[in-house]
C-alpha cells in the first residue's frame, strides 16, 4: 500500500466514500474479503460499530464519521508525500476486455520487493499512451496496440483457452464475464466453439476463477479459461479441451 499508508486506512476512506463493499473493492481493484476482514478488525480495535450493514448499503455510524473527519486530511497529506517521495510506484492498467473480477484477483499477486503497484481498469485509448514517456504506467491488454514504439511494447504468447466442462453435461450454458465488450465476444465464441456446444446459452457473471471452476464442476454449464491460467487450479472432476 505504501511506506505511510498503511492498508487499513486506505481500505476506511474508500469504504466511506463509496458506502458499499462492492464499490469500494471495484475502486481498489481487489476482493470484497480483505476490505470486510479490516474493518472488522478496525472495529474489534475500537471496541464498537463503524457500519451499519442494509442490504448492500454501508451506513456509518456517528464514530466511523467522526474517525472518517480526523483521518481524512491526514490522509490526503500523507498521499501527496507518497507521490512525492516514492520514486518507485507503478501503476498497472488493465484493460476493459480483461474481466473485473480476474485483475481483482491477480490484484492479490503483484509484489516485487521495492516497488509498489496501484492497479486500474479501464478503456485504454491512443491518449492514455502519450503518458507513458512521463509517468511509470504499465498497460496491458488483449489488442496489440500499434502506437507504441516496439522498444516500449512486448507482445506475450497467450497460449489459447481451454474449454471448462462436466464430465456429465446436461446443458449447453457457457459462463462468460460481464463486461463491455462481450456481446462480441459471443459470436466469436459462437464459432469457435461450434463443434462442442450447439446453441450456446451464455450465463454473464461476475464470479471469481474459483467460483466458476466449483459451478462447472457441480454440472451447471461450461468455461472458458486461459490455458495457462488454467494450470494453476486443482480441475479434477472437469474435462479439458484445447
Amino acid at each position: 500500500m505504501g511506506i505511510f499508508i498503511s492498508k487499513k486506512l486506505r481500505y476506511f476512506i474508500a469504504i466511506m466514500e463509496k458506502r458499499s463493499f462492492a464499490s469500494a473493492s471495484e475502486e481498489l481493484c481487489i476482493t470484497r474479503s480483505p476490505l470486510s476482514k479490516a474493518i472488522t478488525e478496525i472495529e474489534e480495535y475500537l471496541d464498537d460499530k463503524l457500519f451499519v450493514r442494509k442490504h448492500n448499503d454501508l451506513i456509518p455510524t456517528p464514530l466511523a464519521l467522526e474517525y472518517y473527519k480526523k483521518c481524512k486530511p491526514l490522509y490526503e497529506e500523507l498521499l501527496k508525500l507518497e507521490k512525492i517521495k516514492n520514486l518507485k510506484l507503478y501503476t498497472v492498467i488493465f484493460d476493459s476486455c480483461f474481466p473485473l473480477t480476474f485483475v481483482k484477483f491477480l490484484r492479490d499477486f503483484i509484489e516485487v520487493p521495492g516497488f509498489e503497484f496501484r492497479v486500474e481498469h479501464t478503456i485504454i485509448t491512443p491518449e492514455h499512451l502519450l503518458s507513458l514517456k512521463n509517468e511509470n504506467k504499465i498497460f496491458i491488454s488483449l489488442k496489440n496496440i500499434v502506437d507504441v514504439p516496439d522498444e516500449n511494447k512486448s507482445i506475450w504468447p497467450t497460449g489459447g483457452l481451454t474449454l471448462l466442462s462436466p464430465f456429465i453435461s446436461k446443458n449447453n450454458n457457457l459462463f462468460v464475464c460481464k463486461e463491455i465488450h462481450i456481446n462480441s465476444l459471443k459470436n466469436r465464441f459462437s464459432k469457435t466453439l461450434e463443434n462442442y456446444l450447439y446453441s450456446i446459452n451464455f450465463i454473464e457473471h461476475n464470479h471469481d476463477p474459483s467460483t466458476l471452476i466449483y459451478k462447472v464442476k457441480s454440472g451447471e454449464g461450461h468455461g472458458l479459461f486461459s490455458s495457462k491460467l488454467a494450470q494453476f487450479y486443482n480441475l479434477n472432476g472437469i474435462k479439458k479441451r484445447q
